[in-house]
């Protein structure tokens, strides 16, 4: 090997080691660790088995005030059934929701479009909190309950930006003490 490549070889290596030196790592990571104790021994069906609400398309201008329902909801069954004994729970629902909108679930706390789950009386669902009509839900012994909550999409902020495909994972929890 010539003088030349030599030097071309040497500074090639030297330019590809300062690039791996050069590197940043990320020695963390942020979890956030969630789960629910409940005595329940039913087995829950959502949405018969579907994991996916579809709420529709609106468009922009149908909202017309932030943090309420918009559009006509589209129902959400809820069965539990197969209890080993018969149960009395509540019903909660799992979720982000805005941070100016509690009733609204979103992706992430900033989002301004979402959806409001109202229970059978209407009234809006909370993040793991039990409405009047989702509380003491009782499914008796080897038998089943089914019980129909409305989604509709809601905004966050008026008027609402064209363009928004919102999303929001949800867990429904039939909690048991």
């Amino acid at each position: 090997m010539n003088m030349k490549n030599k030097v071309l070889a040497t500074a090639l290596f030297a330019a590809l080691g300062g690039m791996t030196l050069t590197a940043q790592a990320n020695p963390w990571v942020d979890l956030t660790l969630e789960g629910v104790v409940t005595k329940s021994t039913c087995t829950m069906t959502a949405n018969n088995g579907n994991k996916q609400v579809k709420v529709g398309v609106l468009k922009n201008t149908a909202f017309t005030a932030a943090g309420t329902l918009t559009g006509t909801p589209v129902n959400l069954d809820i069965k539990l059934d197969s209890c080993g004994a018969a149960e009395t729970g509540d019903l909660i629902i799992d979720g982000n929701t805005n941070t100016t909108h509690p009733t609204v679930f979103v992706g992430n706390a900033a989002d301004t479009v979402g959806f409001v789950i109202q229970d059978a009386t209407g009234a809006a669902m909370r993040d793991r909190t039990a409405t009047s009509d989702t509380t003491g839900i009782v499914v008796p012994a080897a038998g089943s309950k089914t019980y129909q909550f409305k989604v509709g999409m809601a905004s966050t902020i008026h008027p609402v930006p064209n363009g928004s495909k919102p999303t929001a994972p949800v867990k429904i929890i039939y909690y048991v003490q």
